[in-house]
């Protein structure tokens, strides 16, 4: 496979080969600079271009959901992954367990 790095402070470009199989390989820098592990789903997509026959993105598919630091605060960002998800009760519940067993009492 061979590979050929341009960077800049806002794109990693390389070009892979694909295999007898289809498969390409997806760098370690680039998997690493993505939070790409074994196993992640990723989104396909293929842009149709005149001329050289288009483009093919692939993006990581949101599996859980991302936390953002805005100032000192981590700020969910994301989807829910549950539809009947409810934010306030689990904070309420997570923060009356911690304040029970500060206090010493069991459950």
């Amino acid at each position: 496979m061979a590979i050929h790095v341009a960077q800049s402070k806002k794109l990693i470009a390389m070009e892979v080969e694909i295999d007898d199989y289809g498969r390409i390989v997806i760098p370690k820098e680039v998997r690493d600079h993505l939070g790409i592990d074994s196993g992640t789903a990723l989104k396909i997509s293929v842009e149709p271009e005149e001329g050289d026959g288009g483009a093919i993105t692939l993006r990581p598919k949101e599996q859980r959901p991302p936390l953002r630091r805005k100032g000192e605060l981590l700020v969910h960002s994301g989807e829910l992954t549950e539809k009947n998800f409810d934010v306030t009760e689990q904070l309420r519940a997570q923060r009356t367990d911690r304040a029970r067993l500060h206090a010493g009492i069991d459950e």
